[in-house]
């Protein structure tokens, strides 16, 4: 086994597509860079009454964060149909390291770490970032929060 080999086992967890952890990453710098400018464009009016624009323009980019994170796992699902093989030796866990065999990645495995995804972007993270008078209450927020 190659150096290169030992250390990517060592960084991957077990019993998961180490999607979730890359992609949130990626994902949250984007997100900033969209709801950074709306935080600055509007920061002087967010202690006075809710404005109506600025409730709309929160909407639009929940729109935007919400067409990045599409994008996103539309390009992973992409490539999980096109290169079934390419994308479980980069994603799945080794079930066997002596024999080199990984696990055989299933479409449930993947919607759940895509589903992941998206719920702690858009989500938790987003929310978060947004001030409280203009964050959505959901349900997520309450029972799946980080």
């Amino acid at each position: 086994m190659t150096l290169e080999e030992i250390k990517k086992i060592n960084a991957e967890e077990q019993h998961t597509l180490n999607l979730e952890k890359n992609l949130v990453r990626q994902l949250r710098y984007e997100t900033d860079l969209l709801v950074d400018d709306f935080l600055k464009k509007y920061r002087d009016q967010f202690k006075g009454p809710i404005l109506g624009e600025i409730i709309a323009e929160s909407n639009n980019v929940r729109k935007k964060v919400l067409d990045m994170l599409q994008e996103k796992c539309a390009l992973v699902i992409e490539m999980f149909n096109n290169d079934y093989d390419s994308f479980v030796v980069k994603h799945g866990w080794y079930k066997s390291i002596e024999a080199k065999l990984r696990h055989q990645i299933t479409r449930d495995e993947l919607a759940y770490e895509l589903c992941e995804v998206i719920r702690k972007v858009y989500y938790v993270y987003m929310e978060d970032k947004f001030p409280d008078k203009y964050k959505i209450d959901i349900v997520e927020k309450y029972l799946l929060k980080d």
